[in-house]
């Protein structure tokens, strides 16, 4: 296996852009023994509370200015807050649709950025 180390990705197109790789990705289930279905970047996963779940990275990102879009099998789910957004981890909240922290088995999120 080859590796390639590259410090920019510019699309090859006219005015092409810069490209921006996820850095991680997990989906996990938190409904009973929290686990990863699947995931990249991710060393580990704590079930915190009802809802609620920490989620370590493997290798940290360069800081916490990233981006990190997550969905649920229903209901939303949203990070906890800023201070919960680390370079080496996040905590992420899961509630049903009126708004009561709720443990789902379909959790998805992916984090891009520079970092």
């Amino acid at each position: 296996m080859s590796t390639l180390k590259v410090n920019d990705i510019i699309e090859a197109t006219s005015g092409g852009g810069k490209v921006f790789q996820c850095r991680v990705y997990c989906n996990y289930n938190q409904s009973g023994t929290i686990s990863v279905t699947e995931s990249g970047n991710v060393s580990s996963i704590v079930d915190e509370s009802t809802g609620i779940a920490t989620i370590s990275f493997s290798n940290s990102l360069a800081n916490a200015n990233y981006s990190a879009p997550a969905t649920s099998q229903a209901g939303q789910m949203r990070i906890g807050d800023t201070a919960e957004m680390l370079s080496s981890a996040i905590l992420f909240v899961v509630e049903n649709d009126s708004g009561s922290n709720q443990d789902k088995p379909i959790n998805t999120f992916v984090v891009v950025g520079t970092g």
